[in-house]
Order: C-alpha cells, then sequence, then structure tokens
C-alpha cells in the first residue's frame, strides 16, 4: 500500500495498491498540481484507529458497496481532495455539513459569472471542502492487537524494551518464585511460592497463588489466581478470579468473571454469560 500525505498539512491524498514487482506508480496530475510537496511511502502500517465526522458515517451507512474503510472508504476520499468532481459523482456532496456544501455553490457559482481568474486557485477552494488528516506516529511502538496472541505479543514486546523496573519495587516476591526477563509485574502485587511467570504481563494489585505457570499472557489489575493455576496466552481481565487448579489456554476471561476450581479452557471467551462456567469442569483441555 502506497500512502501519500501533504506535508505542510498532514492530509492523507493518496492510498493506493502498489504492485510490488513493478517500479512505477501512476499519479494524475490533479494530485500532484494540488499537492505539490507530498511525501511518498510504502513502509506505512494501517493501526486501524479512524475518527469520522457524522456524515461520513451516514454516508457509509447508505452505500452498502463499502465494506472496508482502508480499501473502499479512505481511497475515496482522499482522491476526492484533488478532483472535486468525485463528490459529486459518488453522492459524497449531499452528505457534506451546510457550511461545507455552501462553498461548494458558491464556487460554482463564481465560475459561471466569471469570478475564479485561476483554475487552480478555484479547484482548492472546492477540494478543501473535504479533509482527510492523517497522524504518523514516530518511534515507539503501534500494532494491531484483533486476537489474542497478537495482543499478549504486544504486551511482551513492550516488557522486553522497557528500561523501567521489571517488577515493581513494592510487589512482593515468595521463595522461588520466577519472573523472567521479559515479563513484568505490578505494584503491591503478591506472587506465592514456586510461581513462575514467563513472557507475561502482571497488573498491580493481583493476589497469584502458590505453584502458579503464566506463559505468554497478561493479567490485568485486581486479579485472584489460586493455587496450581496454569495460564498460557491468556488475557484475564480486571476483577476477575481463577480458581485452583484451572488450566486456561488461548483464552480471554472477562471482568469480575469467577472461573470455578478445576475447570479447563481452550481457545474460547470467558465471560459472566458463558454457557461453560456451568460445566467447565467437563471442558476437554489438551
Amino acid at each position: 500500500m502506497c500512502v501519500g500525505i501533504d506535508q505542510p498539512s498532514s492530509r492523507l491524498v493518496l492510498l493506493q495498491d502498489i504492485d510490488k514487482k513493478s517500479e512505477d506508480l501512476a499519479l494524475s496530475m490533479s494530485l500532484i498540481r494540488r499537492f505539490p510537496s507530498m511525501a511518498l511511502s510504502d513502509k506505512m502500517q494501517d493501526t486501524h484507529v479512524y475518527v469520522f465526522q457524522r456524515w461520513v458515517l451516514d454516508y457509509v451507512s447508505a452505500h452498502p458497496e463499502i465494506v472496508s474503510l482502508q480499501e473502499d472508504l479512505l481511497p475515496l476520499l482522499a482522491r476526492a481532495q484533488s478532483q472535486p468532481h468525485l463528490l459529486e459523482k459518488n453522492g459524497i456532496d449531499r452528505y457534506l455539513p451546510a457550511s461545507t456544501a455552501q462553498r461548494i455553490d458558491e464556487y460554482d457559482t463564481g465560475v459561471q459569472f466569471g469570478q475564479h481568474e485561476q483554475a487552480d486557485h478555484s479547484d482548492s477552494t472546492k477540494s478543501d471542502s473535504l479533509e482527510v488528516f492523517v497522524y504518523v506516529r514516530r518511534g515507539g511502538i503501534i500494532g494491531r492487537a484483533n486476537e489474542i496472541p497478537r495482543y499478549c505479543d504486544l504486551n511482551s514486546v513492550v516488557a522486553r524494551i522497557s528500561t523501567g523496573a521489571r517488577t515493581d519495587g513494592s510487589a512482593i516476591l515468595a521463595q522461588q518464585t520466577q519472573v523472567g526477563a521479559e515479563s513484568m509485574v505490578g505494584a503491591s502485587t503478591q506472587l506465592r511460592e514456586r510461581c513462575s511467570v514467563k513472557r507475561s504481563v502482571v497488573g498491580a494489585h493481583c493476589n497469584i497463588g502458590k505453584d502458579v505457570k503464566i506463559v505468554n499472557s497478561v493479567i490485568m489489575d485486581h486479579v485472584t489466581i489460586g493455587d496450581g493455576v496454569k495460564l498460557e496466552s491468556c488475557i484475564v481481565c480486571k476483577l476477575a478470579s481463577v480458581g485452583n487448579n484451572a488450566q486456561l489456554k488461548g483464552c480471554e476471561v472477562g471482568p469480575r468473571v469467577a472461573v470455578p476450581d478445576d475447570s479447563s479452557f481452550k481457545n474460547t471467551p470467558v465471560t459472566e454469560d458463558s454457557d461453560l462456567l456451568d460445566d467447565g469442569m467437563n471442558t476437554e483441555f489438551r
């Protein structure tokens, strides 16, 4: 994906698929004239975080052919900034706020009566009725955590590169408890005897029992975990509790959920409304 950004204004002016086998990129003259200070890059990654005005959501709702914001909507809005005729062609002008639509009408009237002497200037006036901005994060870490393993991996990366203390000074670690170099333990958390924490993040004010093994997981604040629990690639949300000897792999435990003793779950969300809580002791775990 090639991204074009107007450097003076930080406007997103191009979002276009590119052929990896070709070194050529076709750009319209209207785009080049409108945004001569455009910078191009094929190294950026979309974080899938978008902020829209209400009229954009109304437009999407009225056009079911738009199935992807990244592939359908954003490229269109970006092109319309340098090709104003797309506003009318795609019906976008009908959804623009009243003040914006009025500016377009004034532009059209001015053209009819010859009030715009320079075509380039008038084109920019009309295209400014729609503005698409982009924020480029430089440095730090940004990733898409749309799956449990990816969310756990991102937390692991943050823990690995963090320059702060791996274990907060107020945390209490009992004898024979091991916290790996790529893990973090929050404030006032207590880990009892023979706990093992590897590639995981444990939040603040948690109470972790004896003989607990936590691998590639995220334990949020105020969580209670009983003795003998095994967690792998899990997310345990705030104020949840996991009973003694429970085994969970690839699970998300919802906030305030109490997982029963001796229960086993694999690759499933565990929430307050989950029927699995009723028969968790019989759920097969491999």
